[in-house]
């Protein structure tokens, strides 16, 4: 797998903008598959795809042997939103390569595709629409910002390994950066999805259409979480149990649902009956399908199935969603009120610490801000900072310090070893 950063056309190239709907921004339309040969044949489904302008040198045909099955490709167009005054040009599509188109059929193809001879073409999968600034690529890149900080002036494979000596040593290679940035772009934009989707199924829920965005992912954390406070002898109301994995009233009572059925089925006690009302302090009358009449008595029970157990947060993988993960580094902590907070932060920041950069989830604290404590209520984003876990405890021992305009100042006894941090600005969520 290689990874390309790829020219798509500037503010002034009027095909370019034409072309992003044709074939990046929109699935290639029927009509313009009919245009192909019939010697051309192409996967079923929903196609993109994109190609290197020809040139007189050859230099495009060049880049059109090397791209591959599996490279991938971030665009750099212009967003057409608006005033024309006010568009701009970034990283605005990622998209991975799921085919290439034989060079003799690349002119019949282009002409079909954008209505031009003049294009190598290659086939997309669905492109992900980003907003990626270039000097956002560029710290991802490199956190001095010193490599790729402009708008690409052609389409260029990476393989400079000065400029990307940062990620190499951090990631072991091009192709892990790649990976774990995309995963990090499709978390993001699943999470804003999911946002949208509970809005408008909220407002559908009561006439009982309610589609949701699936739950089944987060139960085994869910499940996790309940044993561990089983393990400490404690209850959780339903409010609690909603903040500690962002989830709402209908997400929650399928989640029960699932989880309560489980337990019955692998013989166990009722893991929801630790669940409560905030008013009554008993849970729902939902137990009873489970043939649980008492729930306080079934409470006991499961404070002494599960005292002799060993809890483990399960590991967290590059492929699970961003909310996955924060619902996995939440359930490291008992307490709902700090496990609420550790998930709110963890999705703030996006899974990494916000100094360095580090996103292995067991690695990582949820720090509270200095002068700002739990115990009375400052468990808001704005009260703490995702931190890998010897940044966190160099914070509060005030041997890191964070300015309020986001300057990291490092003390002089820990400087030798830190100095990569020092006077670095963070961006705080």
């Amino acid at each position: 797998m290689a990874v390309w950063v790829i020219a798509a056309g500037g503010l002034n190239d009027a095909t370019a903008i034409d072309n992003y709907s044709k074939t990046l921004s929109a699935p290639i339309s029927k009509t313009r598959l009919e245009l192909l040969p019939p010697e051309v044949i192409l996967p079923d489904g929903d196609l993109y795809a994109w190609g290197f302008p020809r040139t007189q040198k050859g230099g495009n045909e060049r880049k059109f042997d090397q791209i591959a099955i599996g490279d991938i490709c971030f665009f750099c167009t212009t967003r057409c939103e608006g005033l024309r005054k006010n568009w701009s040009n970034a990283y605005n599509w990622v998209a991975k390569v799921t085919g290439t188109v034989e060079g003799a059929h690349s002119v019949a193809v282009s002409k079909a595709f954008w209505d031009s001879e003049s294009f190598y073409p290659y086939l997309l999968g669905k492109p992900l629409a980003v907003n990626i600034s270039f000097e956002e690529f560029s710290r991802e890149i490199d956190p001095s910002a010193r490599h790729y900080n402009g708008s690409p002036q052609s389409s260029t494979k990476l393989t400079d390994l000065v400029k990307l000596s940062h990620v190499i040593s951090r990631y072991g290679s091009v192709d892990n950066w790649a990976a774990d940035y995309v995963d990090r772009l499709y978390a993001s934009s699943a999470v804003s999805e999911y946002g949208q989707l509970s809005l408008g199924v909220s407002q559908k829920a009561s006439e009982g259409s309610a589609e949701r965005v699936d739950y089944k992912i987060r139960l085994p954390v869910m499940r996790n979480w309940l044993i561990r406070v089983a393990q400490a002898g404690e209850k959780v109301t339903y409010q609690e149990f909603r903040s500690v994995f962002g989830i709402d009233r209908y997400t929650s009572k399928h989640s029960m649902d699932r989880l309560g059925e489980q337990s019955q089925k692998l013989g166990e006690p009722i893991i929801t009956a630790l669940v409560v009302s905030g008013d009554s302090k008993r849970s729902s009358t939902g137990l009873d399908k489970f043939g649980v009449l008492d729930d306080e008595a079934e409470r006991q029970r499961l404070y002494r199935f599960w005292s002799d157990f060993e809890a483990s947060v399960p590991d967290s993988s590059a492929s699970d969603s961003l909310e996955v993960r924060a619902a996995k580094f939440a359930s490291i902590e008992t307490r709902p009120e700090q496990a609420a907070f550790r998930r709110k932060l963890f999705s703030a920041y996006n899974g990494r610490c916000v100094i360095s950069g580090c996103s292995v989830v067991r690695a990582l604290d949820a720090a509270h801000r200095h002068g700002r404590q739990w115990r009375k209520g400052n468990n808001s984003v704005e009260d703490g900072y995702l931190l890998r876990k010897d940044l966190h405890a160099l914070y509060d021992a005030n041997l890191l310090r964070i300015s309020d305009n986001g300057v990291v100042e490092l003390s002089g006894d820990v400087l030798e070893h830190y100095e990569v941090f020092c006077g670095m600005t963070i961006s705080v969520a």
